[in-house]
């Protein structure tokens, strides 16, 4: 039950954290503290947001066929590690191409 609530939190957190997160890495908050080599632009902002949405398409089709397999239990256990890896990753990610490549893995 406690694996369950924690993936539908990370979704939730996924779909939430660009909010606070994109106006931080385009310098527009606080310049100084910029975690990234360079601020992001509009181009890169929309590529970060919308990977979300492209991992939430191909995601389910793989986590179906992963339950059909191995159970629901077992195929929420499985899928946990990828997602807490990246968040991981993603919190000391450096360049706007790890930002990319974690985003869509979240779904």
């Amino acid at each position: 039950m406690l694996l369950a609530n924690l993936l539908a939190f990370t979704c939730g957190i996924a779909y939430g954290w660009s909010s606070p997160a994109i106006p931080k890495m385009n310098g527009s908050i606080d310049p100084n503290d910029l975690h990234l080599t360079y601020p992001i632009n509009s181009s890169e902002e929309s590529w970060i947001v919308s990977l979300l949405s492209i991992g939430a398409i191909i995601g389910p089709i793989f986590a179906g066929k992963l339950a059909d397999k191995l159970g629901r239990k077992k195929t929420l256990i499985v899928l946990v590690c990828p997602i807490l890896a990246a968040f991981l990753m993603m919190a000391f990610a450096k360049t706007v191409i790890e930002l990319q490549d974690l985003s869509w893995v979240w779904m």
